[in-house]
């Protein structure tokens, strides 16, 4: 285990070094990012967007060259999110709603044929419904990877905001698949963290590489699989214990769909910069803050980790965490809206 997370890190730091240094003789421009005016854009000179594919190429080199079976079920998965994603950074544009609609039946088809499921749902009335209606279980697990991908892409806005925070969620579940003996799992948690960890490094504080659309989408999908499987093999951990995990990536696409379709009223696929992040990196702004943007990834993540402590200590506490999700979700919109209004 630790000679592949060595090899992982530093092949993985070796191909974004060259990359960087080299990517005009790689004919690599047209993955820089001059798009300025995007509301959720935060950069002031080109910076590459190919995150995304050194992840994908390391993370399945891996698979291959160690000869990972165990881990070629996600293949199908992790290609089609790359691949959406990198039809974004090739400059392919889609309009939002035929994309989102597109998500949908490329996941639908796809978690129905590998016969991907979630068996520890700790909500009774859901288990019931699932176990009747074979259809509505494909739907629910289709919206979960969708939700956390675009959570992953929407929250892609900061230098090391993305990175850091999914490499926190691989942390916990490596965490748990070793504690738990989940040997396969904790594989591909392993080589999951170190492949984004080698992009990381690249990315914070100061970026010199940028995850892309690609990226985003891959890292999203990556969270989704694992901490599903992780789910499934650990029925003695709640499953609003992964809820809580997973709630700022989730809770982020919900509130902000909602939030322009009613409070804005305006297109709710349409990108803005009304996010939390934003909203925090102005405030941070006017505190005259060297560099907010890496104050503002700081920040969200160390608050994110404060709000797990009580999570690790009632991990296997149902109640409790059924309870303290929707305190997560009600301190997350109050202090959404106090920051707005004092923007």
């Amino acid at each position: 285990m630790f000679l592949i997370s060595l090899f992982v890190l530093i092949f993985g730091v070796l191909i974004n070094y060259l990359v960087i240094k080299n990517y005009q003789i790689l004919n690599l421009s047209i993955l820089l990012d001059k798009e300025y005016y995007k509301p959720q854009s935060f950069h002031k000179k080109p910076i590459l967007c190919f995150g995304g594919t050194s992840i994908y190429v390391l993370f399945f080199t891996i698979i291959l060259f160690f000869e990972i079976r165990s881990l070629d079920h996600f293949f199908l998965i992790g290609t089609a999110s790359f691949l959406m994603g990198l039809i974004e950074d090739l400059r392919i544009k889609l309009r939002p709603i035929f994309r989102l609609i597109l998500f949908l039946v490329i996941f639908f088809i796809t978690i129905q044929y590998l016969n991907i499921n979630i068996s520890n749902l700790t909500v009774n009335f859901l288990n019931k419904i699932f176990d009747e209606y074979y259809y509505l279980k494909i739907i629910f697990i289709t919206l979960c990877f969708v939700f956390i991908i675009n959570g992953a892409n929407l929250i892609d806005g900061f230098n090391g905001l993305l990175t850091i925070h999914s490499l926190i969620i691989l942390f916990i579940i490596n965490l748990i698949n070793y504690y738990f003996f989940n040997y396969d799992l904790l594989i591909f948690g392993v080589i999951s963290f170190f492949t984004i960890l080698s992009f990381a490094i690249f990315n914070f504080p100061k970026a010199k590489l940028f995850l892309g659309d690609s990226g985003s989408y891959l890292i999203g999908a990556l969270i989704s699989y694992l901490v599903i499987q992780t789910s499934n093999h650990n029925s003695n951990i709640p499953s609003f214990f992964f809820s809580c995990l997973l709630y700022y990536l989730f809770f982020e696409v919900f509130f902000s769909f909602f939030r322009k379709l009613f409070y804005e009223k305006k297109n709710p696929l349409i990108p803005d910069q009304y996010h939390f992040h934003m909203l925090l990196f102005y405030k941070i702004k006017k505190g005259r803050v060297s560099n907010p943007n890496f104050a503002t990834s700081f920040c969200l993540n160390f608050i994110y980790l404060l709000t797990l402590l009580p999570v690790f200590y009632f991990y296997d506490e149902n109640l409790f965490l059924n309870y303290y999700f929707f305190i997560l979700i009600i301190i997350y919109t109050f202090s959404y809206f106090k920051i707005r209004i004092n923007k």
